[in-house]
């Protein structure tokens, strides 16, 4: 099942790349509509590259040494979250000001997007250098995506409108990112193994449950009540199953 899996990281791994790459992209391509909104110049709305490109640099630090502790997984979707709310606030940005504030979490966002992500495809692949060059294609593309629609969707709705929408995108990408990707392979073999004697293991674990009480009690009738016990046990398992509940099995913790 691991190699198919690796498929998702690639997919994935891609679109985190787009992401990545849209944050810098977006700025130079709607810049001129926002310049003449705001009430600024070209060379006072460089200021928003500036606070970019300053935040991107501190946070690259920041953020690989905190994937070390906590995983990259984690802040891949952490900083998805900041860049959607970066774009949503520069897209109702009142003044150059609040622009400026605005658009500098993108650059804390896009730090923790690029380091972990490669962090996490060299734990999952041998052939690195085939797999970063694959998902970094999506880098290129993102240009190439937006040249060709953010114009358009800029004449139709207005700048607002393609920050706001790019911003909702960034909230897929987050939910994405924490559902689906996974720190590295033996972390995917060990949650498909859990889920795996959950769902094919319940008869297994009703009966021990069942064992174990009966082991546990001094009444002379439990031999009478056991089928009924096992019954019911069975189908409080089955109950579960479809939401994908795990309480069961903590219960044989206890």
């Amino acid at each position: 099942m691991r190699p198919t899996y690796s498929w998702v990281i690639v997919v994935l791994g891609f679109f985190i790349s787009m992401a990545f790459t849209t944050t810098r992209y977006l700025l130079p391509i709607i810049l001129p509509q926002m310049a003449f909104e705001l009430k600024s110049t070209i060379s006072e709305m460089g200021l928003l590259a500036s606070a970019y490109f300053a935040t991107y640099t501190f946070s690259t630090i920041f953020w690989g040494r905190l994937s070390d502790k906590i995983g990259a997984v984690r802040i891949i979707s952490l900083c998805c979250v900041l860049c959607m709310t970066s774009f949503i606030f520069t897209g109702l940005s009142p003044s150059l000001s609040h622009a400026l504030s605005s658009y500098a979490i993108a650059g804390v966002g896009a730090g923790g997007l690029y380091v972990p992500l490669n962090a996490l495809l060299t734990r999952w692949f041998r052939r690195r250098g085939t797999v970063i060059g694959i998902t970094t294609t999506g880098a290129t593309l993102a240009g190439l995506f937006l040249g060709v629609t953010v114009p358009f969707l800029e004449l139709l709705y207005g700048w607002r409108i393609v920050w706001i929408i790019l911003g909702l995108l960034y909230l897929v990408l987050a939910v994405a990112s924490a559902r689906f990707l996974k720190e590295s392979p033996t972390t995917c073999d060990k949650a498909r193994a859990s889920e795996h004697a959950y769902r094919g293991g319940l008869d297994e674990v009703t009966i021990a449950l069942w064992l174990d009480l009966a082991s546990r009690s001094h009444l002379p009738a439990m031999g009478v009540w056991g089928p009924c016990l096992l019954d019911l046990y069975g189908g409080l398992f089955e109950l579960v199953r479809p939401f994908n509940c795990r309480v069961g099995l903590h219960l044989l913790d206890l």
